[in-house]
């Protein structure tokens, strides 16, 4: 964990055992194809909605670009 930072062993137990935070990936997380837009999440019993994200295809990267191999 001293590699990860003073913050790792809090962040592992927040995120991973306790699941009260979420681990927010950047928006260029995967590749220059897609980006991250936040979105309200849906919930099925109506509770409260809590801040959620999805990856949508940037259409004006080429698709020669989203095909090569890294």
């Amino acid at each position: 964990m001293r590699d990860a930072g003073p913050s790792a062993k809090d962040d592992f137990e927040h995120v991973i055992l306790l699941g009260d935070r979420t681990l927010l990936p950047s928006s260029n997380a995967f590749g220059p194809c897609f980006e991250r837009r936040d979105v309200p999440a849906t919930t099925i019993s109506g509770g409260a909605q809590r801040a959620s994200y999805e990856w949508v295809r940037i259409p004006s990267v080429p698709d020669s670009t989203c095909r090569k191999g890294n």
